[in-house]
């Protein structure tokens, strides 16, 4: 009896200081919102598929509303207006992205642009994309392997003729190669049997396939922080699995880098890494490359499709692992769309006749010019009518500054917006 008596009078004492600092901050007026349950928050409203999840809360909430994801406050702005003004309007004061596990462990504790804080070193690398990395005339000179890569990926579809095919392995075996080439200026990975190769194409795949699903999963430590150690869903465990995967292989590809770099006395940047390693000697950065830097940087950056209403901080160019994964799902959406779809068939076969060999894209010109066909469509006629049926877009995670960032004469608690 004394016991309960004991916890019945902690608890009426727990309630009444909590009431009492509860009435002693200033009201806001925050953006309407589902009740949250204590301890997960609003998680239970998020399915397995998020912006759907999202999409249906808005049209209940209206163009912004505020969640609670375990214990740590979200404004989500699914509205394009709402979205521009946290991506535009105050794209500084929300320019930096939640320290989220996937970060910390696949990014190299968030050392490349997508997960790396606003300030210094972020300004300074985006710089470095923009200006020494991703200039048009770097962008050029890879048009060669651009064109090579994409002819070898056609001739192998077309010997296939008339037999069943799996795209999704062709395709990833055309984009791997493009972008590994592009950034490594060697493949590092075969079919076969080869000294440059640290591993198979398979096993490659298999390993950006597992960074896509961690770096898009809901780990529920993230959100409530004083779980995070418990790891109850084997998310961390698994990052830390991959990240060690990821690192055996960017220090075989760097070390190889390295030793060629310091075998020639004339030695000129041919790929992103080497420009990436030569930036790491120069003097005048604010921000000194360290080699985690340098691997992490050559892994990833972002992977945006540049458009007019978003803020440049996020129209950046990718590197390996998400351009890799972007280029194929993509495609194969709309190749499937395309393929059964008259009305994008006769667009396609339109597009073709109008194009003709005048474009000046070195994948269109040539694909034009040796007249090859997929799926009874030009080459050129599903590259332009894919990205018109699906046009890939983020769903972004941002974290602003407490207090800051008010929308439409509306309050924000200090948290995270998507």
């Amino acid at each position: 009896m004394a016991i309960f008596s004991l916890a019945l009078a902690c608890l009426a004492l727990l309630a009444f200081l909590y009431k009492t600092l509860y009435r002693q901050q200033p009201k806001q007026n925050l953006p309407p919102g589902p009740k949250p349950w204590p301890i997960i928050g609003n998680l239970n409203l998020v399915g397995p598929i998020p912006h759907q999840s999202l999409h249906f809360l808005s049209q209940k909430y209206g163009e912004i509303m505020q969640l609670k994801f375990g214990t740590l406050p979200v404004v989500v702005a699914p509205s394009p207006e709402m979205a521009k003004q946290f991506l535009r309007v105050h794209d500084t004061t929300f320019a930096s992205r939640p320290a989220l596990s996937a970060g910390k462990y696949t990014s190299y504790n968030y050392s490349d642009l997508t997960w790396a804080p606003y300030g210094l070193y972020w300004r300074q690398t985006r710089k470095i994309y923009s200006m020494e990395i991703f200039n048009a005339r770097k962008i050029e000179s890879f048009e060669h392997i651009r064109v090579e890569e994409g002819r070898n990926f056609l001739s192998r579809l077309r010997s296939l003729s008339g037999k069943p095919v799996v795209l999704r392995d062709h395709l990833s075996r055309f984009s791997i190669s493009s972008i590994s080439r592009m950034v490594f200026g060697n493949k590092y990975f075969t079919e076969f049997e080869d000294e440059k190769a640290i591993m198979k194409v398979p096993e490659l795949r298999q390993m950006l396939d597992e960074w896509l699903f961690l770096g898009g999963v809901f780990n529920f430590g993230d959100w409530t922080p004083w779980l995070s150690s418990l790891d109850l869903q084997g998310y961390v465990k698994r990052m830390k699995a991959l990240a060690k995967k990821l690192d055996r292989f960017y220090n075989f590809v760097l070390d190889d880098h390295l030793t060629r770099k310091a075998a020639r006395a004339d030695f000129i940047p041919e790929d992103v890494l080497d420009s990436l390693l030569q930036l790491a000697e120069d003097s005048n950065l604010e921000t000194k490359l360290t080699r985690e830097h340098v691997k992490a940087l050559a892994q990833i950056s972002s992977t945006f499709i540049p458009r007019a209403h978003l803020p440049s901080h996020i129209r950046a160019a990718t590197t390996w692992i998400v351009d890799e994964l972007s280029t194929i799902t993509t495609p194969l959406w709309n190749t499937d769309i395309c393929a059964f779809s008259p009305q994008s068939q006769s667009s396609g076969r339109e597009t073709d006749k109008v194009s003709g060999n005048e474009s000046r894209d070195g994948l269109r010109h040539w694909a034009t010019k040796t007249k090859r066909s997929f799926l009874g469509l030009g080459t050129t006629s599903v590259l332009d009518a894919e990205l018109g049926v699906l046009v890939p877009v983020p769903v972004l995670f941002v974290e602003g500054k407490r207090g800051k960032g008010g929308s439409r004469g509306r309050g924000r608690p200090g948290g995270r917006g998507g």
